[in-house]
């Protein structure tokens, strides 16, 4: 009697053992379930960087929020006279201020390949919905000065978003690459224009579907749990 209960004793040991390695090793257990990612980004306007938050629901799935914030920079263009007998019009320099391209998404995301966890190297899709809000401002000098003007533009959206994105594993955390395109869902412009003459323009609109104020990216960054 004594032996047997000795032998259930140490099976009930062993069982409580492996049971406790199970759940270190497994990945819907473990303790940190949040991961912080931060990283530099690039756009064809301008360059800046990126935050992101992921809660891991289990080893494919997750949600979380990202926030990219870059400059906005267009190059300087000049405009010559037209001489088109009838249609003629003057010429003109215009020079772009730097502005802004600041957004926020909340986000879901899956793994195609790899997971949250395990992986050495992994492909996600990311999509959301979120805020933006885009700027740019200009002085337009033309070879006739009475139209001569500063202009300040901007768009405010509620956008969509998609991304497609790997990363590696590196030490104790990953590094990632992904590519955001987001495009408006809705959005309101503003275009205030100030003449040299003193007069003052103003051209506010809203509306569905439009895309001036859409964002495509390149993100480089490290991701690691908390």
């Amino acid at each position: 009697m004594k032996t047997l209960i000795k032998n259930i004793l140490t099976a009930s040991v062993i069982l409580n053992c492996f049971g406790s390695t199970q759940a270190q090793t497994n990945p819907d257990t473990l303790e940190k379930k949040i991961v912080l990612g931060i990283g530099g980004t690039y756009t064809p306007d301008g360059y800046g960087g990126m935050i992101k938050f992921d809660y891991l629901k289990n080893q494919k799935l997750s949600f979380g929020v990202r926030s990219h914030i870059t400059s906005n920079i267009w190059e300087n263009y000049t405009q010559p006279i037209d001489n088109t007998p009838g249609s003629g019009a003057p010429g003109y320099t215009a020079t772009f201020h730097p502005g802004h391209v600041i957004n926020v998404f909340l986000t879901s995301t899956y793994f195609l390949l790899g997971n949250n966890f395990s992986s050495k190297a992994g492909v996600y899709l990311s999509a959301g919905l979120g805020y933006q809000d885009w700027t740019m401002s200009e002085t337009v000098i033309y070879t006739d000065p009475l139209y001569d003007h500063n202009s300040d533009f901007s768009y405010r959206t509620f956008s969509g978003m998609i991304c497609l994105g790997g990363n590696y594993k590196l030490g104790p955390g990953k590094l990632f690459l992904d590519i955001p395109l987001g495009a408006d869902l809705y959005e309101r412009y503003d275009n205030s224009t100030i003449y040299k003459n003193g007069i003052t323009s103003n051209t506010p609109s809203k509306g569905f579907g439009y895309f001036a104020g859409s964002f495509l990216a390149i993100n480089l960054g490290y991701a690691f749990s908390l």
